[in-house]
Formats: C-alpha cells, structure tokens, sequence
C-alpha cells in the first residue's frame, strides 16, 4: 500500500499561493476559510477534477467527449489520489423518470423485494393467487370427509385432429373415460366429440378420499398437471358436483387468468415490462388543460368564456352557429350548462371539431414557433388517467406486501416508509429471501432520516428537490451504494439544515467515512467543522489575499491557533456582535397572513412587522420556503401588480399597501458567461462608458459609448468578440483558453485604448479593484453610488473586469446583495432572503448583518429564511415553525424576539440558540460526538476490507457468497464455463463502474455503455472498477497502433488545434484574407453575375439540429443548402430535426444577388459573421471558398477551418478518396483466381465456389452462375494458360473480342472481376470475408499509403506532416515530443499554439512512455493493427489503460497473457504487481500457472462448467489450492509434469520445407516441419510465429492445393506438400453471428435429430417433414417470435428489452410441433439439454452419438444444444470446431493449423485439447500449433523456435527439434531455458533454474 495520504505538491490553481499539503485518506476532512479564499478551488478543481479525469480516462475517447470535461490542475504533483465523486448543488436533475425512490436506490431494492415476496392477488376475484403441487392440492383436499368421492379431471382443448385420432392417443397414454356434464363417458362408446366445442374433461382418476391413500392420490395428480399442461380439475359429486380448479402456473384457475412471473423488472417504471403504456412510465400526459382554456366559468360563451377564441372572430362565429343549432345557451355562465352541452362544445359533432379537434389541428402545425408558443400556454401535465399516477401497469399492482402495492409504497414520505417496514415481518422461507434486501432497505431510510429528510415522499421527482435536498439525497445515496476507497467531494452539505439536523449530518458523513472512503468537505458550519478528523483554514483574507494555508490540522490545534480566522470565532475569541439597539416595528405596519395553507401548513395566521429584522426558522420541511416563497412573496408580487389579483393558498393578506416594492434574493447564480462582470451587473459600466465617450479625443473620433462596449460591435477587437481570449474546443480534453493574440486580452481595439480619462485607459480601468475605483471615480457621485455597496457587503477587493463565473459562492450571494441595495430607491420595500449565509464564514456573515442594518436604517424591511443562529441572535423578530418536517410541520411554534424563542422548550431553535444569547456560557463549538468519532459506524460487511457478494445468481453461478479481499492480487480460475467471467466482469466490474456512473449527469450517462445490474442479493465493498478485456478478434485494417492507444485522437486535435495550413497546389503556408479582399475578389471576378452567398454552419455532425433550423428560421432566413440538397427551412419535414445518426453538413442561403452592389456587401458580412469568418459563393463557374483566415491568395483557393475529423482516415473528410482511408487499394487478383494456370476455367471457378463455407451459399450459387454465362461465350473446359491473351484478359475483365466472336455477336461477357466486384459491393461481412481470399493490396497511387487527403497531408506542426509523425517508431516519436517546442513561431499565435499543445502532447507523451515501457518501443505508429501479433495486441491494450495515476480502484483483466510468451510474463506480472502496490486491487481471470502462483488470492470454481459449474470450490493462498483436494486446479498445480502422449520417431517422417521466408519480420527464413507430427512454433511475441504459420505455410499451401485464403506472405518456395489433401484453420472465430446459428447445427447433428422425430408414430401420422422442426422456417416455428422465442420490447426512451414470447414460452416451435415426443422430450427439450445430458438420450444413433460424444470428451458437454453461437466465447468456437473435424472421416492427409488453442482453457480442458491433438495425429494428420502454453510445448513431436526477440530484432530461426533437444541444446532460445525449469518442476516461472531430475529422467 502507498502512504495513508493524498499527496498534493505546487497547487497553484485559481489563487492557490504554490500550496503543498496532505489530505489524510480514510478521514473526514473539513476546507474552511473566508468566502473567496480558494476552498472550492481546493476541493472541486483540484481534488475533484483531477480524481474523476483520471478514472474516466479509462473509458473510450468517445464516451469522454460527452463527459464533463476536467481540466487538468495547475499542480505539480498529486500522488496517492482515489477516484473521486463530487457531490455538490450545481448537478441538476432534469428527467422526470428520477425521483428519490430512484436515486437512492430504494426503488431498486422494493423492486427486488416485491418479486421475490409479494402476494399475488388476482384482477377478476381478488383472491391469492399462487403456483399448487400435487402436494398442496392434497392438503386442501384434507378438508372433505373420509371417502368423499372425488372425480379428477385434465382439459384437452379440441384441434383440428380427426376424432379417431384424438380417441386412441388418449387410449394409447392410458384414459379411457370423460367426464360430459355430470356424466362419466367412456371413450369406446363416443364415436364423434362431445357436441359443444368446450374443452374436454378427461378423467384422469376417480377415488374416495381418505388420509391413507396420498401416495396413489398425489401419483394421479401429478398425471393430471402433466397431461392438463399445469391445469387440473376435481368434481365433488356429493356437493352438486362443484369443480375446484387448481393450477401449478402462476394463473388463476377460478378466472383463467394467468399471469407473468414477477421479475424485478415487472414491478420498475424505467422498464418497459411494468412501465405503463399510456404515459410510459412517467405517470402523466402531457394534454391540452380546460381550466387553462376556459379559465373563468362565470363567464358565458358570447363574453368569451373560451380564452384563446376571443379575439378569432371566425372561431367564435362557427361556435355561436353550433350552438344555435345544438340549442346550446350562450348567454348562461359556461359553469353553469349541462355536462352533455359542456361536452359537445369540448369534442364537437360533424364538421365542428370543438375545442380538442382545433388544437389538434394545431399541433399539426407545431414546426411554427408562435403555434408551438400558444400551445404551451394551454398545456399542462395531467394525471395518467390509466395509471392514476402510479406508473405502472395493471398488473404489478395486483402484488402486494402487508396490504399494500409498490405503488403505495412508493407514495409513503421516507418516515412512513421507515415505519411501514421496520413493522414489516415477514414469516417463513419469505423471512429467509427477505432479510438481506430489508435490511438494505432500512438502511437506506435510516440515512435519509439521518439527514432531515423523513418528510419527502419516495416518488417526488428529484428535479423538484431543492439544491440542499438534492446534496442530501446524493450522500444517502452514496452511503447506500457501498462503494469504498472513493473519494468524495461535498460542498456545504449542511446547507438548509436546522442545527438539529447538522448533527444527524454529522453521522452519516462519518458512516461514509467508516466504509473506507475519505470525505472532503467545503464548509463553514461549526457543528461539521467540530465533528471532523481534520481541518484546513484557507486564508488569510480573499481573492489574490486568499489562496495560503492560515491552519491544517486537528480540532483540538485549531482552537489554539493564533493566525486562524476561523479559529477566533470558533475559540470565541472573536464574536458577531448583538445589534447596539433594540429595533422597534413600524407603529401598526405590518403585512398579516390569514389560514395560510400551502403544501404543509396547517392553515396558520402569521403576522410580520414591517421596518425589522424578521427571522423565519424551523427545522428542515417545516414549511418556511411554503410560507415565505409560495404564500408572501407569490401573492404580494401579484397585489402589488394588480390589488384585486386573486390570491392563492391562503384566506386573505393584508398590509400590501404598507410596502412599497418586494423583492427576492434567492440562490441563483449571478451570471453564467465571463462577459458579465461586477461593473456590469453594478450598472456603473453605463456611467463609466459615458465619461469615456465624453473625453476630447472620444469627441474628435465621433465615438459613442457603445464604443466602449465589449459586448457590441464597433469598439470591441472583433477577433476575440469582446472576450479578450480565444477558446479553443478539445473534444475530450478540457477546452483551453488563450489570451487573444490580436487584442492581448484588453478586448478593445487599440485605437480605442488611446481614449483615456484621469490618464488611464478602459481597460486599465476594468483592472480596478472596488476600493481603488471609488478613489478614482470619486467626483462622480453616480459611479460612487453603484460600487459602495460592494464595499458595504466586504467585496471591496474584487476587480470592476473580474467575470462573475470566477466568484465563489458567498461572493456571488453578496453580489446579489449588493446590486439590490444600490436599486432600492424607494423606502419602504420588502426584502426577502433565502438562505443568506450559504457559503459565508463567520466574518463574511458579520459584514452581511452590517449591511441588512443599513438596509433597514434606510426604511427598508428585512425577511430571513435562516437557521444560523448567528443571524437568528441578531434577528428583531423570530417565526419559528415547525415541531417537525413534513406532515409533522407546518404550524407556528413560537414568535418573538430571540431572547423570547430561547425560553421556549419546545421550539427546536430555542434549544439552539440559548448558547448564542448567553456570554457566559461554554463555547458552543464544543464537540459532542467523540462517541462517533471514536467508533466506527455499525459495523458493515465491508469493515473487513473485502468485497462481499452474497447471493450472486448470475448465469450459472449457483447462489454464492465470498469475500474477496481488496488491495491484493487475485486470480479467479476454474474450468472453462465454471463462471469466472460471470463472477469477475458481470458482477464486481458491471457494478463497481455502474455505481460509479450514477455520480455522473444523466446526459453523461446515456453516452456509456452501463451494464445491467447483476443477478445478485448484496454486494458491497466494491471499489469503482477497470476492465481491461481480452478482445479476441484483432484490429481491422483501419486501426493503426496510434488509434488502438488514442494517440492519432490527440494527434488529430494537435493538427486541428495548431497545425498550419498549406496550400494544396503552392505549398505555400496559407495567410488570412480581410473582409475587404474578399469584397474585392468577388468584385472583380464576377461583376455584374449573379452570386449567391452561403453560411457554413454544420460540417459532418450527427445530430438533429432543430436549433440551429429553428435558430436560422427566427433570424429570417428562409433557404439552406442540407447535405447538398437545397431545401425549404419552412418545409414541415424539418419540424422534428433532421436524421440523429447520420452525419450532416448545413449551410444556410444568406442571399442571392448581382455582384459589385451594396447588397452582396451586406449578405458577406452577414455570411463571415455567420460562418464564423467563412462564406461559400456559389456562381454559373461553379462553388469557391472565402475565409478569412485560411485563403490562398496566389492560388485563389479558399479552405474550411481545420478540424480533427480532416485528419481521421475513417470520416469523409479527412480520407484520401481513391482508397477510401485505407492506404491501399484492394482488388481481385487474376493470379488468386487462377491460381494454377493449368487447370481449366471451369475447374478454376468450380474451386472457389467449392471453398465458401455453409455460410456463403449464395456466393457459391453467384460462382456458379458466372460459370453458366461464362460457358455461352467461351469453352470453359480449356486450361486456362493455354488461352489467347486478349481471351484471358476477355474473361477477367469483360471486354467485345474473340469470346463475343465465338458466340455468334452476343452481348460481350461482363468479366470476373467485375462480376466478382459487384457481388462484394453488395454483400454482407461474413460473405466478404470469404470473398477477402481472393483480394490482393496494391499501395494507393493518389495518398502514396497515407490514406490522407491531399489537404490533410498539407497540414503541418513543426515542419511535419501527420502521416510524417505517424511513421515514426514509438522510440523516435517520445524524442520528437520531447523536443517540440511551439512557442517559437513568428506569426503571433505562438503563445496560443504553446498552450494548446501542452496539453496534448503531455497525453501523447504519457501514451508513448507507457508504449515503452511494456516492451514496445519498435512498433511504428502507423504500423495495421491486423498485423500486430497476439502478445503484442494484448500489450498495446494495457498500455492503453494502466497508464492513469490512481489509487484504491479495482483492476479486472481477462487472460492478460494471452499471446504472451512466458519470458513476457514475468514483466506483465510485475506491472500488475506495481498497480497494487500503490494502493490498488487487482483482480485476474486467468489459467496461466506463473500467474496463479503469483497471487496472493486464489478463487477456484468449478467444479464442473456451465450446468455443473458455478460453485466456489476453494478459495486461498497458492499453497492451500495446491494442497485442496477438492480442487481440480489444486491438483493440475501439484502434478508432476509428464507427457501424456506417445513419443514418435522423425525417421521415417516425410519432411515439408519452407525456404526463403521474408514476410513481415522473417529474416529469409529455411524451416522443415515433420508430417504426421505434432508441430509447435513458440517465441516471444512479435518474433514472426503467426506470419510464418498463417500467412506462409497456410496460405501458400493453400493456394497449391487449389484453393484460396488470400495472397501468401513472401517465400521462394514450399516443398514436400504433395502427401497432402486438406489444410484446415482451426481458430476463434466465431461459428455464426446471429441466435439462429445453434452448436448443434454447426457440428451436423441437428439434421439427424429432426429426422428422427419426423419417424415418431405422431409425426409420421401427421405428415411431417423434417423443416417441420427447425425454427427457421414457417409451419412447425412459432409464428408470434418467428422461431426466436423472445420478443424485442422497443421503448424510445429506453434500451431495447428480450422477453420471452408469451405464446411460446421461450419454445420456439408451436404447440401442434411440441406435442410431438420422442423419449417424452420435445424437440424444445432437446435444445434445451446439454451436450452431456443428450449423450445418453441419443446413444442409439451412431451419427447423432459420436458427435455428441467428442464434443463431451473435449470439455464441451456443459454447452447446450440450442446456445446461440453468438453467446460463445472464441476458445469454445475453436473447439467445436475440432469436435467437427474430429467427426469427420480421416484419411489422414490433412494438416491441422490451431493458433492459440488453450486461450481461455484451464490445465483439465487443456489436458482435454492435448489428448485430441494427439488423435488427430494418430489418425495420420499433420499438426501445427502456435502456442506459449508449456504444457502444449512439452506435448508436441517438434518444436520450432523463432526470435531472439520481438519486431525487427525477431523472425530468425533460434532452435529447432524435440523438446528434449531443445531444452539441451537451446542457448539462445528463451523458451528452452523455460521449458526445461517447467520439466523441471519449476513451473512456468522466472527466472529458471537447473535441476537435475525430469529430463535426465527422461533423457534416460
């Protein structure tokens, strides 16, 4: 572990003075210090920003362009930093789908709770509904009396069967007799059905009932579930032959009504299995409101009772005329008619379509901004009228816990929900499966009472809750999640908390503080501060004199420091002074509130006087914000507009006459863009304007104010806007901003700087503090009255020119103050304050009372909503409500003056605020907690620094539960299918990341792959996690080592950021062009021709656009040019946006007119400021480019600004059109087609079609019909060498010569090639992959291989262009990087360019370094990633992810070593070794032996796979695996490592040669290989193993047996092949793409299968054939899922959800096909069965058997027969794959190729797999392995050893023999030295020893 702290050296953020500090980890951590010291800047910009960025780094560099970008600190060093979550005010909830049931994951749990213990009660009879055996059945039987005759019947339901069939398939199954009426039938007798067409009831048994008999009566009622598919009936003769239903589904056999089981998912809104239909989850429609359209009904329908009609004289005359005819009065109040009239006049009649009908025609026309306007005002969410608000659908409802459905739950407040299930006891197994969610249940409403919340319902939706509240309800959340070794970032948490609930705060920080985390908080509340583990004071004073440490250290030290500012208040050695006199109200002024009755208050009367100080208190949810914002404010601000304004909730108000204005000062923020600055917001900009344009020299130059305005054009530097600095976007890094290089960041242009007053500029002025300002302006009075309040507030060191979103918190809050003191002018308003002190300290809070004073001294009145008590001390009159939140609240407490409210016993606030009013009395800053702080909180499963799973169900691990400790080094082992990937990544990474994800925005979130929530009963102690996952297919050909590692992502932005542009036909770099050299050129190039201008304003953005549409269309532009189409911008097919997935460039028609006149002037000007300096001019010549900054002007071209998409060889913009961005150009090769001259054409064609797999059939049908057209011009039977030149030519690429002459003049044959072509153009992937065989690369001759386009390869940084840079090594590009400097160029923007590059180059350097370092520095960046070796793909890969600096995460890596040569191993482990040394878990599926051994943790399952797996079979240190003797790892880890197979003589071996090897890295490589041997090729990765393999020997001889798998890598020859038939490719792909592509049909058994059910009795009967039972076809396929046996559910606002088809069940086939049995299995079941359960079912049937039987004895008999291919993983498609050849007829000439066949296989599957190798070669086949794994190494005949090392140093020829030879002869050879350890019995460690036991043994 790394030290206990987080570590920060050189802060120099913000006003940060260059701080080195410590945080201590696991501890709560209070900032504090004066508003504006640099607290958030700490905490947020630091610790925050740096904390998330480098988690997030982890995920894709498309996922974190939507992300919140953080900046990247001005900090040297932090160390020891854990992921980080902040929880402040600032997250905004605007989904309605949230609400606190949901964030806190209470929704979660109930969900879970209710499906696994809630009481069905059925929708037609309100009775239980529940599954009955036959069991239960009898017990209910126990009722009747001893012998009471009972008839037990089944129903069959009547089909389209003859009767006769139907008759003797009941005789065959053993019935006889049915029960008609209240007769007993016997079967012999009925010669037709029963007449009536019901079902019949077939007697099943008749019996008397008695105890005794319960094993024949429970065997017959077994029968009857069977036979009546769950369903029986009894009949009771005796009780008028009453019938007793019974089901064993979950169905209602009194209603037959059955229902879905109840998932969790069944009983979620966010789903869409329960969300309801008609609102979709969200429990309102949004629809037109009455009350709005007709808002007075005393009103009449000719007065106008019809709001929106009024003033539509047509409207109103058809409605009079509708009237007239419907005898409708309207004279008479519209209350006041009937509710049928009412109706007609809503919904209309005929050709009246009423109220709704017209705003239904509306809504048609809703692409029109004032239509989508007047709609609004007529709108209003309304109540689901399906749901009735509750969400769901009908039948979730149904289920119930104590009485009460979810959606009763859901609408508990927090406290009744904590009452209604600390009382909920269930009884039974229900207690068993209930206890662990309850218990997370009242765990979580414990934390929310914890915080003051008990009065928030569970469903009100979060974006109602206030900023305090939505604070609060994230940290219950973050408690509840469990996460641990987290940082979390909270700012001012106690904010609208009463003291009382400061304390219960208190808490719950220390319980998230005791499960692992450490918790830093902003804040100012002494009662947080004295409850901390350690405090920082930030000081001394604000802004540039903030920014040192005053004070870091304990409570205790704090106290007695003397520096600290805080401290003195806190030690009372400072105090805020009571008033110096007693205030008194204005005589009888004062504003009375009658039966005020708003949300919770309890219709209370409440008098406030005017001309004081008045206090509103109460705890949190007592109704304050209801009385003051909702009943005072509301209705005063509407008496003050309008005196008879109607008021709302309450009776009356009076006194609105005794103020004279009231205004509201609340929390919002003060601006929101760095334009808006104090002296703006101030109003003294306007006069300080004024004096500048009154200056002499501002009078000469005719300048106006607005001159000095940076917000307009005219004085402004128009480069910058104003801003005074240029921003520059960077995708997935924080934007950067640079100083303006045209102004320098004054904003002005210079001859405006030249304008001076009292000898200072405007800028210089804008530099001004407050106090210098007012020394400057101070003869004018005007000036001086606008900025004496902020000095007034303590904000007399802020800058005039500061921008507002730099202020912290308690600034921005004063700020407000400040500009409405200077705006009172009338005496006598009514100010209002919410919260006044949030973000204040003790000091700030004393200036803020000084200035309420002076408030009130100028005739003002004063209301506070506040629970410091400092202000509450200093208050002239105290409200306090309360007793408590919620429902609890709402009524007055106590009134009076504080003194008056402390003798209150029963006001919380009296209780409070005695301390504050006594000066005697002990500080009340004394801490009370120690018994918090000293302990823990209650003890969690997490205290023991484990990850705890209990109850993990996920796929096919069986219920389990362990600890897996954190912090160390664990591997997850097992056999193949035993669950690893379901334990390590489905269930510890998908929840450590998901939980994670929940801390960020909802939009951040739709962007992220979240996996589903685990099948799991609780996990906890899980730190946030990183995948690192084996992709086993490689890279395509379009990734490139520097995509792969995102280093071409930050070259892109490199070059689109500073690159400079060159010309395309020059080479010139390209200058900027002024407006008036562009008027010029259009002038003088098209004078007198009509031009038309356009704006650029998308370019190859996905999206909708609607506001750029609407935008346009609202600045009055009425044509575009979208995706090269002209169109309409009023067209109504624009309404909704354009298409979201697919790129679009927009630019909008500014005009069209003749150039030289006034009007093209103006439509360029409008079109550079649109086009943000680019314009497009299209003429009769055709379309040229202007822009201001990159143009041409030798040349005369223009170009569009840069962007990182030029650069990307994937988008159209930036790749080289000829070759599309792939560097070369792929073609079909004559020389592949007709690979052996000698054959004929037919022969030729006939081979390739012959060589496409069952998966391109239709490319063999293609071939083949080639081959017929080709036969009408030519003989195809002629040797394809021997023809005419011009014939060949003829036949490969079409032409009209001597093969049109032969056939008679008929249209000329279209060629090969191109017949070929067309069928690739429109194929699908997996047809062009087999097709890519015949493809050959030839290097682009237009981009030369740099799959650029000529303007992106004229870019250049440096010197260099991008492809330049991308060709170096990763060695010669880190000396590059470090030797970039862009801070010398000469053109002005070098200190932009510096800046800007910094900031990338630093990610690139960090990539290359990480390169490197994994043993990687030979790799070019541009080298294909197709060409990469395993080892090295794996390598690049954990470059990509392990180069992030972070502490306490959990690492999950699947298989790192695959690929990796064991020599690799040792530095792969030592990497992963140094992640957890620094504080961090690493956790590792794997089956590598070095690796186990390495662990610290071993955590073996198994004991089989799939079915038979799922167990934890042991869990321990290597030592204790190894000793377990239940372990089957344990065992492989302690055998001895002998051969298994036989030893075979190379002397009668025929030998095949390759000579003259040269692809890749081959050095001219001369290898043999022995046939009918067992053939290994090892080496370190890179070494040249799978190009001599796969690209030489499988290719090349490939292509001499006549058939194609692509060009073969270079070699003069192989020779000694001639023995050979066959060479096959045994590799991971996958054996089909799609859930129709099953096991079982790939290895040939499932034809065999069909067959024999279509021999069964029943089906021969029928007729069926064998299509009858595949789900592919129509006829025996279920129809509703069409054979899927899973319906997709769409929701647009969700992800898609598979559920099982409710017609099938999930069968696939229809009922009539499933009735068809043999061994009373349907052909369902037999998908169903595994491999090894179907053994010994089809044992009889030789071909269905020895399939079966292989696919067992190769480890694959856990798989099912019906598993969709696509669910396998590579290793188990590869050994299907041998289990197919395996089952084919040998003839022993064919030659096996594996690549890596122990990927993902354990030492037993591996034992499996060398025990099939070696009966491949026993039945006279050749084999070649590629492998590192020593246990195939030992195994194999020869050994072929490449290297030294990897890349350019490799590809030489180390050692080659048997294995014994090797090991005894291999110096050089790094796999020998290892292999002879591993023999040993060393293992597969480094680094080896010698010892002399198993080889001598074996050499003896």
């Amino acid at each position: 572990m790394g030290n206990a702290f987080i570590d920060i050296k050189g802060a120099k953020q913000n006003n940060l003075k260059n701080l080195d500090l410590q945080i201590p980890l696991n501890a709560l951590t209070v900032i504090t210090g004066v508003s504006g010291s640099g607290k958030s800047t700490l905490a947020f910009d630091i610790l925050y920003a740096e904390g998330q960025r480098r988690y997030v780094e982890s995920f894709s560099a498309y996922a974190r362009q939507f992300l919140d970008r953080m900046d990247k600190p001005d900090v040297e060093s932090i160390e020891g930093l854990p992921p980080t979550i902040a929880i402040d005010q600032s997250r905004s909830v605007k989904t309605s789908r949230s609400t606190v049931g949901t964030m806190t994951e209470l929704h979660d749990h109930f969900k879970l709770l209710f499906s696994k213990i809630a009481i069905l009660h059925c929708r037609g009879c309100d009775r239980v509904v529940e599954r009955d055996t036959a069991q239960s059945v009898f017990k209910k039987l126990s009722t009747l009396a001893e012998g009471a005759p009972v008839i037990l019947t089944f129903s069959l339901a009547t089909s389209a069967l003859p009767w006769e069939e139907i008759k003797s398939g009941l005789q065959r199954a053993g019935f006889h007799r049915l029960l008609c009426g209240q007769t007993l039938c016997e079967l012999d007798d009925l010669n037709e059905a029963p007449a009536g067409g019901e079902a019949l009831q077939v007697v099943a048994d008749r019996f008397a009932y008695r105890a005794q008999n319960r094993k024949r009566i429970s065997d017959s009622l077994e029968q009857a579930f069977h036979y009546g598919k769950g369903k029986l009936n009894l009949f009771l003769p005796q009780e008028d032959w009453r019938r007793e239903p019974f089901s064993n589904h979950l169905h209602c056999p009194h209603c037959d009504i059955s229902y879905r089981d109840p998932t969790a998912n069944l009983f979620s809104f966010n789903s869409p299995l329960g969300a309801c239909e008609t609102c979709r989850g969200f429990g309102r429609v949004i629809d037109i409101d009455l009350d709005l359209v007709i808002p007075d009904p005393g009103k009449s329908l000719s007065d106008g009772a019809i709001k929106p009609w009024i003033h539509r004289a047509r409207r109103m005359r058809r409605l009079l005329n509708f009237c007239a005819r419907k005898k409708i009065p309207t004279q008479k109040p519209y209350g006041e008619l009937s509710e049928k009239h009412k109706q007609l006049i809503v919904n209309g009649e005929g050709e009246f379509k009423g109220i709704r009908g017209w705003f239904r025609r509306l809504e048609r026309r809703s692409y029109r901004m004032h239509v989508r306007v007047m709609l609004a005002r007529y709108r209003a969410y309304l109540l689901c009228p399906e749901c009735q608000g509750s969400r769901l659908k009908p039948d979730p409802l149904h289920y119930r816990i104590d009485g009460k459905n979810i959606a009763e739950v859901n609408a508990m407040s927090v406290g009744e929900a904590q009452h209604f299930f600390d009382a909920l006891k269930p009884a039974g197994a229900a207690d068993q499966v209930a206890r662990l969610i309850l218990d997370e249940i009242r765990r979580r409403l414990g934390y929310l009472v914890g915080v003051g919340l008990e009065y928030l319902t569970l469903d009100r939706q979060s974006r109602t809750l206030s900023g305090g509240e939505l604070e609060r309800v994230d940290l219950t959340t973050a408690i509840g999640s469990s996460l641990v070794n987290t940082l979390y970032v909270l700012d001012e948490p106690s904010i609208g908390l009463h003291p009382r609930d400061s304390r219960r705060l208190v808490e719950i920080l220390h319980r998230l503080r005791a499960n692992q985390n450490t918790v830093v908080v902003v804040e100012h509340d002494p009662e947080i501060i004295k409850e901390s583990d350690y405090i920082i004071d930030l000081g001394p004073k604000a802004g540039e004199q903030g920014g040192q440490i005053m004070f870091a250290g304990s409570y205790d030290a704090l106290l007695k420091d003397e520096r600290s500012l805080t401290a003195a208040y806190l030690s009372r050695r400072k105090a805020i002074p009571f008033p110096s006199r007693n205030r008194k109200p204005f005589l009888q002024r004062s504003i009375k509130i009658k039966g005020a009755r708003a949300n919770n208050l309890k219709n209370i009367d409440v008098e406030i006087p005017l001309g004081i100080l008045v206090c509103i208190t109460g705890v949190s949810g007592s109704g304050k914000s209801s009385l003051v914002d909702e009943v005072i404010y509301r209705n005063l601000k509407k008496l003050k507009e309008a005196p008879t304004a109607n008021i709302v909730d309450c009776a009356a108000i009076e006194g609105a006459d005794k103020i004279s204005e009231i205004v509201l000062v609340d929390q919002s923020p003060v601006g929101t863009t760095p334009r808006s600055n104090p002296a703006t917001y101030m109003k003294a900009f306007d006069a300080v304007r004024r004096l500048f344009a009154a200056a002499d020299l501002s009078r000469l130059r005719g300048y106006t104010p607005a001159t000095f305005s940076f917000n307009v054009e005219g004085g402004r530097c128009e480069t910058c806007r104003g801003e005074g600095f240029e921003k520059v976007e960077m995708q997935f890094l924080s934007d950067v901003y640079t100083s303006c290089p045209e102004c320098h960041g004054s904003r002005y242009r210079e001859e405006v700087l030249e304008v001076t007053y009292r000898g200072r500029n405007i800028r210089q002025v804008l530099d001004l503090t407050v106090t210098e300002a007012l020394e400057f302006f101070k003869d004018s009075a005007e000036i001086k009255q606008s900025l004496y309040p902020l000095r007034a507030v303590g904000l007399e060191y802020v800058r005039l020119g500061q921008p507002l979103t730099t202020l912290s918190g308690g600034e921005s809050q004063r700020l407000k103050l400040a500009a409405h003191m200077a705006r009172a002018k009338k005496t006598g308003t009514l100010f209002i304050f919410d919260e006044p002190t949030t973000g204040l300290h003790f000091h700030d809070i004393e200036r803020l009372l000084r200035a309420f004073n002076e408030l009130i001294d100028q005739g003002h009145s004063i209301i506070v909503i506040e629970h410091n008590m400092e202000v509450v001390k200093c208050a002239d009159h105290v409200i306090d409500l309360g007793p408590e939140g919620g429902d609890g609240g709402g009524e007055i407490i106590a009134t009076g003056t504080p003194e008056q409210i402390a003798k209150m016993d029963r006001s919380y606030t009296g209780v409070y605020l005695r301390p504050y009013l006594t000066r005697d009395t002990a500080s009340p800053f004394t801490p009370v907690l120690e018994s918090v702080r000293a302990r823990h909180a209650v003890p969690s499963p997490a205290d023991d620094n484990a990850i705890t799973i209990v109850g993990a169900k996920e796929h096919n691990l069986k219920n389990i539960s362990l600890n897996i400790p954190r912090d160390r080094f664990v591997v997850i082992t097992g056999l193949s299918g035993s669950g690893k990937s379901s334990l390590a990544f489905d269930i510890i990474y998908a929840e450590g990341q998901r939980r994670y994800i929940d801390s960020l925005s909802a939009y951040a979130r739709q962007f992220l792959q979240v996996m589903a929530r685990p099948n799991v009963d609780l996990l906890a102690g899980i730190p946030p996690t990183v995948a690192i996952e084996q992709r086993l297919s490689q890279g395509g050909r379009n990734s490139t080592v520097a995509t792969v590692t995102e280093i071409y992502h930050y070259l892109r932005l490199l070059y689109s950021k500073v690159g400079k542009q060159h010309c395309v036909k020059c080479g010139r770099q390209i200058r900027s062009l002024t407006r008036s050299q562009i008027l010029d050129r259009i002038g003088r190039g098209y004078r007198g021709k009509e031009v038309m201008v356009l704006s650029p304003i998308v370019r190859g953005r996905k999206g909708f656009h609607k506001e750029v549409i609407d935008g346009a269309r609202r600045l009055g532009y009425r044509r575009a040019r979208i995706d090269g189409e002209a169109v309409d911008l009023r067209s109504p097919a624009l309404f909704n946006g354009l298409e979201r997935y697919k790129e679009h460039d927009i630019d909008i028609v500014i005009g069209k007119a003749k150039a030289g006149g006034r009007e093209v002037e103006t439509m360029v000007d409008q079109g550079l400021r649109l086009g943000n300096g680019v314009i497009h001019l299209i003429t009769e010549r055709g379309e040229q480019i202007f822009n201001q900054r990159l143009f041409c002007l030798p040349c005369g071209i223009g170009y569009e600004p840069l962007d990182p998409r030029l650069f990307s060889f994937n988008s159209r913009q930036g790749a080289c059109a000829q070759c599309g961005g792939m560097g070369f150009k792929w073609d079909f090769a004559p020389e592949l087609i007709f690979a052996d001259p000698r054959k004929s054409v037919r022969a030729s064609l006939t081979a390739i079609a012959d060589s496409f797999s069952t998966n391109a059939a239709h490319l063999q049908r293609a071939v083949r019909r080639l081959l017929q057209e080709l036969a009408s011009h030519i003989d195809p039977d002629k040797s394809f060498g021997r023809l005419a030149k011009k014939t060949r030519e003829e036949i490969l690429n079409g032409g009209s010569g001597p093969a049109r002459r032969q056939a008679g003049g008929r249209a000329a044959f279209g060629g090969v090639i191109p017949h070929l072509r067309e069928i690739w153009k429109d194929g699908a992937d997996e047809a062009n992959n087999e097709l890519s065989a015949l493809l050959n690369e030839s290097q682009c001759s237009v981009c030369q291989g740099r799959r650029l386009n000529s303007r992106a390869q004229a870019v250049r940084v440096d010197g260099k262009s991008i492809w330049q840079v991308t060709a170096l090594s990763v060695e010669e590009a880190k000396e590059y990087f470090d030797a970039l400097d862009l801070g010398q160029g000469k053109d002005g923007n070098a200190e932009r360019d510096r800046a800007v590059a910094e900031k990338i180059t630093r990610e690139i350097q960090q990539r290359l370094n990480f390169l490197a370092e994994v043993g990687l520095p030979y790799l070019t960046l541009d080298r294909r990633a197709d060409t990469l070796s395993g080892g090295e793909a794996q390598r690049i890969r954990l470059a990509a992810q392990l180069g992030s600096n972070l502490r306490g995460v959990c690492y999950i890596l699947d298989e790192p070593t695959i690929g990796l040569h064991p020599r690799d191993n040792a530095m792969l482990l030592g990497t992963l070794k140094r992640l957890k040394d620094v504080g961090n878990s690493v956790l590792v599926v794997e089956h590598d032996e070095a690796t186990i051994e390495a662990a610290d943790l071993i955590v073996d399952l198994g004991p089989g796979a799939g079915v038979n797996g799922g167990h934890v079979v042991s869990i321990g240190s290597p030592a204790e695996i190894r000793n377990n003797p239940d372990s089957l790892t344990g065992a492989f880890l302690r055998a001895e490592k002998k051969r298994l197979g036989p030893l075979r003589e190379f002397k009668k071996s025929h030998w095949l040669t390759i000579r003259g090897a040269k692809a890749n890295n081959l050095k001219n490589l001369d290898v043999r290989l022995p046939l009918g041997m067992w053939t290994c090729i090892t080496g370190i990765s890179g070494s040249g193993k799978s190009t001599l393999v796969k690209e030489v020997l499988y290719k090349g001889l490939k292509m001499k047996l006549g058939q194609f798998a692509g060009r073969p890598g270079v070699h003069k020859e192989i020779a000694g092949w001639q023995s050979l038939t066959r060479v096959v490719e045994v590799d991971q792909t996958p054996i089909g793409k799609t859930p129709r592509s099953v096991p079982a049909s790939y290895v040939g058994l499932l034809d065999e299968i069909r067959k024999i059910y279509t021999l069964t009795p029943e089906a021969r009967l029928r007729g069926y054939r064998p299509s009858r039972f595949s789900f592919n076809v129509k006829g025996g396929r279920c129809e509703e899922c069409a054979g899927q046996g899973k319906i997709r559910k769409e929701m647009n606002f969700l992800p898609d959800v598979f559920i099982d088809c409710d017609a099938c069940a999930g069968a696939r086939f229809n009922e009539e096909t499933l009735s068809i049995r043999f061994n009373d299995k349907s052909i369902a079941d037999v998908f169903r069965m595994t491999v090894e359960e179907a053994v010994p079912v089809f044992h009889a049937f030789p071909k269905i058997a020895r399939p079966l039987k292989i696919l067992d004895d190769i480890g694959m008999g856990y798989i099912t027969l019906g598993q969709a291919s696509n669910t396998l993983s590579g290793g188990e498609a590869q050994r299907i794959k041998l289990a197919y050849e395996l089952g084919k007829e040998s003839h022993g000439k064919t030659l096996y190729v594996l690549d890596e066949p122990t990927t993902g296989l354990h030492f037993a599957d591996v034992e499996k797999l060398i025990h099939i190798l070696h009966r491949l070669v026993e039945m006279g086949n050749s084999v070649v392995t590629i492998e590192h794994n020593l246990d195939i190494i030992k195994e194999a005949d020869y050994l072929v050893d490449l290297g030294p090392e990897g890349g350019e140093q490799g590809g030489r020829l180390v050692a080659c023999g048997s294995p014994l030879e090797i090991i005894q002869d291999g110096k050089q050879s790094y796999t020998a030295r290892f292999l002879r350890d591993y023999l040993n019995g060393g293992g597969a460690k480094s680094p080896p020893s010698r010892h002399k036991t198993a080889v001598e043994e074996a050499t003896a």
